[in-house]
């Protein structure tokens, strides 16, 4: 994955958690609507920080370390 899409999609599950909390916090969204986004934007944005982390610059993908 490259680490441009990897950092954009970040930044769009951290910006659906931000939006989510804040339409909470005023009134905009219902709890269960808020939780609801939280819970499914959450996990994204961490696995995506994690490629973005790991991500390098040039076109190689990230190397498979299982096993």
């Amino acid at each position: 994955m490259k680490r441009e899409n990897a950092f954009l999609i970040m930044i769009v599950a951290g910006a659906v958690c931000l939006a989510a909390g804040a339409d909470w916090r005023t009134g905009f969204f219902a709890p269960w609507l808020a939780e609801i986004l939280l819970i499914a934007a959450f996990p994204v944005f961490v696995l995506f920080l994690g490629l973005w982390w790991n991500a390098s610059e040039g076109e190689e993908d990230i190397p498979f370390l299982g096993y």
